[in-house]
């Protein structure tokens, strides 16, 4: 029996891989306050550097399997408001208005909808805590994390410029502002919204900053970085802080750890958690089922 640490992201995508992999599995989680899924923006971006690209291609063959709830991954169009493609991509590219479209692709997770949808359809199999002789999965980042990634996502609906609207998928926009990430990323299940985020504030000590002066910033800044292919047309429910757990120090290839007790350990992955997943959890599942 495998029994699971955490139902955020990471424990709920683990939990669906189990389950369609007929093993059987325990769970708890327990509710911290603190944790980053609720303001998840959860793109799935093609990065320049090999790990990123591994696990783009794991998206994109998890994206037509069966295994995932319906309507919570999205296939999007990657445009972006940078001179140079971001994060070292490497693909050919269009213009599209003033935006450059990546000939790549890219998803977006709808990590909410992800993790209560999985938390209700497993919900007998939740447990107060780890079942004695049961093997131990640690879902989450948290235990390797020496500190926080805070930040803040908001639902807003959006005037796309011709060019944008005429996409065959949604554009999931990246840009930034000097320091300041202006992006705005389509929710999967909801056609007419999009997420805007975000902001990146490390902290050693927990605490909830003002996202509403943040949110601010990134609707007074929206047309500008976007060149007036992009209008704010308003505000869909309330700006949401989430924080990431954060390691001493990044791993180029991150991987969880097998502990002497047969414990897995997952990662802490501030800034890939979602992007990242498919070779963590395939590997957790090689060392359960080897």
């Amino acid at each position: 029996m495998i029994h699971l640490e955490g139902m955020g992201v990471l424990g709920s995508l683990t939990a669906l891989r189990l389950h369609a992999a007929g093993v059987p599995f325990t769970w708890h989680d327990d509710q911290r306050r603190h944790v980053a899924w609720p303001a998840s923006t959860g793109l799935v971006y093609p990065a320049g550097d090999e790990w990123s690209q591994r696990n783009l291609d794991h998206w994109t063959r998890w994206a037509d399997q069966d295994w995932l709830p319906a309507g919570v991954v999205e296939r999007a169009s990657y445009v972006y408001a940078h001179l140079n493609p971001p994060h070292h991509g490497d693909y050919k590219t269009s213009p599209v208005g003033r935006l450059t479209l990546a000939d790549a692709p890219a998803f977006t997770v709808n990590a909410p909808a992800l993790v209560e949808s999985t938390r209700a359809r497993f919900a007998r199999q939740r447990l107060g805590s780890k079942v004695p002789g049961s093997r131990l999965i640690v879902a989450h980042g948290f235990a390797r994390a020496t500190s926080l990634m805070w930040g803040w996502s908001a639902k807003v609906q959006l005037r796309l410029s011709p060019a944008l609207a005429a996409l065959p998928k949604r554009p999931a926009l990246y840009g930034r502002k000097v320091r300041q990430l202006t992006y705005a990323y389509p929710v999967p299940g909801e056609p007419d919204v999009w997420w805007a985020g975000s902001s990146l504030v490390r902290q050693t000590t927990v605490r909830e900053l003002d996202a509403d002066k943040h949110f601010r910033r990134w609707c007074g800044d929206v047309a500008d970085v976007y060149r007036g292919e992009v209008a704010l047309l308003g505000q869909v429910g309330p700006v949401t802080q989430g924080w990431r757990p954060r390691p001493a120090k990044d791993v180029a290839a991150p991987l969880p750890d097998l502990l002497d007790s047969g414990t897995i350990v997952y990662p802490a992955l501030w800034h890939s958690g979602i992007r990242w997943s498919p070779m963590v959890i395939e590997r957790a599942l090689s060392l359960i089922t080897a």
